[in-house]
Parts: C-alpha cells; sequence; structure tokens
C-alpha cells in the first residue's frame, strides 16, 4: 500500500514538475462541493434506508493544466491534461445504527477525510476566444487519513470556462469503502459542483490566434 502511494505522488511531482520546455502551463485553484446520497444500516449490518445528505463534502485543489500541441487538433479543439494536489472530507455517506463494530471499534457514520491527487484529459470547445466548453474524465485518487486507506475510482465532468474563471459539474465516483473488508457503501455517484480560477496561458486558448501551443 505504501508503496503505490508513493508511486501515485512521485508521478503527481513528474507531472507537475517535468513538462517539455515548449509546453505551456495554467496554474490556479478549484473548489468543490458535493453531494450524495446516505446509506443506513441496522446495528446487523443490513441495509435499513437511503437518504439525501446535502452536506456532502467539500474538497479544494491545487490545479496545474498542460495544454497539449494545437496542433494536434483542429483550431477550435484543444486538449489538456490536468493534475490536482489538493483534499477534503465526505461526510455522513454511511451510517451504521446501533452499538455497530468493525474491528472491535464502534462506528457510527463513515466520513473519510484525506489527500487527493486528481488526473484528467481534458477537451475544449473553443466557443469564441474567452468561452469554452470542456469535458473531462479521469482518476480521482484518495488517500484516507485515517488508516492510510487508498481509494482509485473513476470521474468525468463538463463545464464552461470564461477566461481564467471555470464552473462546471463533476461526478466522482471512487471504488470502495474506507472501512475494513469494504464495510459499509462505496462513494460512488456523487455529484459535484466545482469553480475554479485558473490563469496563465489563456491566450493559447483563442479560437481565432497565431499563438499556439507546441
Amino acid at each position: 500500500m505504501k508503496n503505490k502511494i508513493k508511486i501515485l505522488i512521485a508521478s503527481c511531482i513528474m507531472l507537475l514538475c517535468a513538462g517539455n520546455v515548449s509546453a505551456q502551463w495554467r496554474f490556479g485553484v478549484e473548489w468543490n462541493h458535493t453531494i450524495f446520497k446516505e446509506f443506513n444500516y441496522d446495528s446487523n449490518g443490513y441495509f435499513a434506508k437511503t437518504m439525501p445528505s446535502l452536506a456532502g463534502g467539500m474538497t479544494g485543489f491545487l490545479t496545474a493544466e498542460y495544454i497539449l500541441p494545437r496542433i494536434w487538433t483542429p483550431n477550435w479543439i484543444a486538449l489538456s491534461v490536468r493534475g490536482q494536489l489538493g483534499g477534503g472530507a465526505f461526510s455522513n455517506n454511511t451510517k451504521f445504527s446501533g452499538d455497530f463494530k468493525i474491528d472491535g471499534k464502534t462506528v457510527y457514520r463513515s466520513g473519510p477525510a484525506g489527500l487527493m491527487i486528481p488526473i484528467d484529459i481534458e477537451a475544449k470547445l473553443l466557443l469564441t476566444n474567452n468561452v469554452r466548453l470542456f469535458v473531462n474524465g479521469g482518476i480521482p485518487n484518495m488517500i484516507n487519513v485515517d488508516g492510510e486507506k487508498y481509494c482509485m475510482g473513476f470521474e468525468f465532468g463538463a463545464g464552461f470556462e470564461f477566461g481564467f474563471f471555470r464552473i462546471g459539474y463533476k461526478n466522482v465516483n471512487l471504488n470502495n469503502t474506507f472501512y475494513s473488508g469494504n464495510r459499509g457503501n462505496k462513494y460512488n455517484n456523487m455529484h459535484t459542483l466545482t469553480g475554479a480560477f485558473i490563469f496563465n496561458g489563456n491566450r493559447f486558448l483563442k479560437k481565432k490566434s497565431s499563438l499556439k501551443a507546441y
């Protein structure tokens, strides 16, 4: 487990620091608010009911975006790789009623918090020189602070960029729970509202411009 975590962190550092000198980079910050359902279990561990959980979770990231060569696509499309480093917490996904024990410990709710290192591929449709529609998909990656448990999964999203500001939707799915024995519910189908400020490199994302990233 620890080796996997080290490899993941090293890969992220290489993504951020070992870019080709001809590449164009963008940097910024992103904030996410996540909403999902809360799953309730009785004291014997049997599923009881599902409830909406508006509390959800909040995550924040430092973002680095690598614009791939514009000659690979038509002028009105741009491709990029996005690496992020940050974290947060997902609250109240699972509630265990009564005296529910896992590994000898009484648990009530599943609310993991920890380090996240999402890596995504993104395509941008350049509507104007300053307005862009984007779609993306990738791997969320999360290391839980409780027991250093590591989760992968997948995520996908879409939204709009207005110059350096972007807003959109992201669906996050993690591949297992954060309790031993995979007890409780997976963090699947989490609906996320995202907002971000991404600076530098916007001049390379214009629909009509002689400036291109190579």
